[in-house]
């Protein structure tokens, strides 16, 4: 089955076709306002920074076209809310964002240093005992990692880019694996919370926080995201339990009996105590897109690393990178990246 989305023509839309900045804090934004069905042409254009306010350079009522301009901002990521009214006030909304002096202009050309919060740095930058098991909490925290980025840690590195675990809350309690070993969520991928920064990790200013750090260094930061899958005591699976939002327990535990991965990779549950998210169903993937750009709205994210994409219908990360992307300029569009695990041995590199 193929799904189309389409825009309500009875509403204005606007498009941001670059958002530039340059090693003397000069940023500039050019877009396209196109107007409702029956509506009025553009008549104004507002944007701001945390900055401060851009000015308008250019607004051309006939084509749509505008310009936006700012000057003196600092080095960082600069997150513009833009909002393009016609004559009769109908709003169309952006939120692009523009870079000063990062250390890389492309994460393509750059070097990424991979964090899991948990195993990094406590408090202020403190060192960590090692866990009480392999698969138990060591305290690591979000200002650790914070700390690192302002002693200079990676720059030191010629780091250009974090990759965060993730940041959602997570049970405190051990569970049981299939292989007889008990663990905790320390690592973030068993999502209780889907739009709550982890407290044990020091919650979301903590968060706000490391980012404005890194990326007042001009360190761009990915945040691993989990839209396959949830914790059992997440409120969505509570309010979600048989209208089809998830895929039933009953009928497969991944790389169990008469469960094998291949066949049924986009149905199974990692374990008994995460639920896995049915993307097929048009509610889900809504909500699951839109839990997932909360999080880069939020927080100002340059970026996503996806988690389980196999486990996912293949439209499932198309519509995440086209709903992050749509709302963004084309040259400074988030960055999306999938997890594919390939296993170890000759089999799994050569599928690399």
């Amino acid at each position: 089955m193929s799904r189309l989305t389409v825009d309500d023509c009875q509403q204005p839309s606007v498009v941001v076709d670059s958002a530039r900045g340059d090693d003397q804090g000069n940023v500039v934004i050019e877009g396209r306002f196109t107007a409702a069905v029956g509506g009025g042409a553009l008549a104004s254009v507002e944007a701001t920074t945390a900055a401060g306010a851009l000015t308008v350079a250019r607004l051309d009522p006939a084509t749509g076209a505008f310009a936006l301009a700012g000057q003196g901002l600092p080095r960082g990521r600069h997150a513009v809310a833009l909002t393009a009214r016609d004559g009769q006030g109908r709003a169309a909304r952006a939120l692009p964002a523009a870079w000063v002096r990062p250390r890389s202009r492309s994460w393509g050309e750059g070097l990424l240093y991979q964090v899991v919060v948990d195993r990094f740095r406590g408090p202020g930058g403190a060192a960590l005992a090692p866990p009480v098991t392999p698969a138990s909490r060591a305290g690591g925290t979000l200002d650790g990692v914070r700390a690192e980025v302002e002693r200079g840690t990676f720059d030191a590195l010629g780091v250009t880019g974090l990759w965060l675990s993730p940041a959602y809350r997570n049970p405190d309690e051990a569970r049981l694996n299939r292989d007889g070993h008990m663990s905790q969520g320390y690592h973030g991928y068993w999502p209780l919370a889907s739009r709550e920064v982890d407290p044990k990790l020091g919650g979301d200013q903590a968060l706000r926080d490391l980012i404005a750090a890194a990326h007042g260094r001009g360190l761009r930061v990915l945040l691993d995201v989990v839209p396959n899958h949830v914790y059992e005591d997440n409120p969505l699976r509570q309010a979600h339990l048989n209208d089809g939002w998830f895929n039933d327990v009953n009928a497969c535990i991944c790389g169990a009996t008469a469960c094998d991965w291949g066949t049924h990779i986009q149905s199974c549950w990692f374990t008994n105590f995460l639920p896995d998210v049915r993307w097929q169903e048009p509610a889900v993937a809504r909500h699951q897109v839109d839990d997932v750009r909360w999080w880069v709205d939020t927080f100002g994210l340059d970026g996503v690393r996806v988690d389980a994409v196999p486990m996912m219908p293949r439209a499932a990360t198309r519509r995440l990178s086209q709903a992050l992307h749509r709302a963004a300029a084309a040259d400074e569009q988030p960055f999306v990246l999938g997890e594919v695990f390939t296993g170890p041995g000759p089999d799994g590199l050569a599928q690399i």
